[in-house]
């Protein structure tokens, strides 16, 4: 893989890296806004808003380990940059 490649790989990992922290924080407005619903809402209403609740909060651990999978791949591609030839 040459720097050039390597570029557009790391280009592609930070856009979805953001996107994940954009889903993630998007979710997270999702929780509360459910729990201020929740303390208002009748018992049925409160049972399927706590399942909602725990799926939002599942999805949360899965965008973090796909993070650090995409924080990993970028070092890696740091490194490989890293050394690289230089061109004169």
């Amino acid at each position: 893989m040459n720097a050039d490649e390597l570029e557009r790989v790391k280009k592609r990992l930070q856009r979805r890296r953001r996107e994940i922290l954009a889903a993630s924080g998007r979710a997270a407005t999702g929780i509360e806004e459910l729990r201020r619903v929740q303390r208002a809402a009748e018992p049925t209403e409160a049972s399927q808003s706590e399942q909602l609740q725990y799926e939002l909060s599942q999805l949360g651990e899965v965008e973090q380990r796909e993070i650090a999978l995409i924080d990993a791949a970028l070092a890696r591609g740091r490194r490989r940059v890293r050394d690289l030839p230089r061109l004169r």
